[in-house]
């Protein structure tokens, strides 16, 4: 038993100090800049209303699972802040739709 105990405790050195070497060229990631990569935080809406919060759900969807530009553009407007979201009402929405058969 001393003998495996002193193969492990020579193995485990020797992954101690692998630890501090580089990887090997074949297994190394992507180079990260000085400073990190940066993630985007996507926007969700905080309003307690129920209703857009499942219109922002149902769009979400949409806008993921079709190839829709129209489904992106409403997603993004129902999470847009209440400060830069641009005044739409649904008369001039329904004038822009009426040609467009099918949507």
């Amino acid at each position: 038993w001393l003998k495996r105990f002193l193969a492990q405790l020579v193995l485990a050195r020797h992954l101690r100090h692998r630890a501090d070497l580089p990887p090997s060229p074949g297994s190394m990631g992507i180079d990260i800049e000085a400073g990190g990569r940066v993630k985007k935080k996507v926007r969700v809406t905080k309003s307690e209303n129920p209703y857009i919060r499942l219109l922002c759900k149902l769009y979400k969807f949409l806008a993921r699972r079709t190839d829709s530009k129209f489904n992106k553009v409403i997603l993004k407007r129902l999470n847009m802040t209440r400060k830069s979201k641009a005044p739409l009402s649904l008369q001039k929405l329904a004038k822009l739709m009426e040609n467009k058969d099918g949507k």
